[in-house]
């Protein structure tokens, strides 16, 4: 097939009624997160606080050790160890929830993170043989909201690049028209045979 009846059958094509052109923009979200996530998430904040708010409550009551230790590891993962003074040992209980988080995401054993959490709790509590001191119960209670402040934070900061980088995409990709090509008439055949140039150039 010659040159110029590709070149013709391209015209025809570029020329059909149902053909429009249109700009493609990258969407903007409308908030920080998406619909689905931002509800999950307010679950989860909802249920991670009422139990941050029940251990910080034992903490402060004038409970025995074992108790206030219970409401340590409510507070932070491996605080009930921290608490009965196990740095060590509260450490590798962090790791491990978290491990355990990973496992249950990849392999789908749903008690296995309440499950760690449990026994960590449970240490700790059976361990402690006297109060710890003021400072240690502060720092075990403000650890988890500072480290929700600032993964909020940077995610805030994150999404404000993104928006930006975003904006300015957009700006470009407005610029730029992209043919939509319209369905073809009755009765219309379309040879085939090997693209040209100009089709490939068409394509990309």
């Amino acid at each position: 097939m010659s040159a110029s009846t590709l070149t013709g059958v391209n015209a025809g094509i570029l020329a059909r009624p149902g053909n429009r052109r249109t700009s493609v923009l990258i969407p903007r979200p409308a908030g920080l997160f998406g619909p689905v996530t931002a509800a999950r998430l307010r679950r989860a904040g909802r249920t991670a606080g009422l139990l941050w708010a029940i251990g910080l409550t034992l903490s402060l009551l004038p409970l025995g050790a074992s108790w206030r230790a219970l409401g340590a590891g409510l507070q932070l993962p491996g605080g009930s160890l921290l608490y009965a003074g196990h740095p060590v040992y509260a450490a590798l209980a962090a790791v491990g929830l978290f491990l355990s988080v990973f496992l249950w995401w990849a392999m789908g054993p749903i008690v296995l993170p309440p499950a760690v959490w449990l026994i960590g709790i449970a240490a700790g509590a059976l361990s402690a043989d006297h109060s710890a001191s003021h400072a240690k119960v502060t720092g075990i209670a403000i650890t988890l909201p500072a480290a929700v402040a600032l993964s909020l934070t940077w995610h805030v900061f994150r999404h404000r690049q993104a928006t930006a980088t975003g904006t300015r995409r957009n700006a470009e990709l407005a610029q730029h028209e992209f043919l939509i090509v319209g369905q073809p008439a009755a009765g219309e055949t379309l040879p085939v045979a090997e693209s040209s140039l100009e089709d490939l150039a068409h394509l990309r």
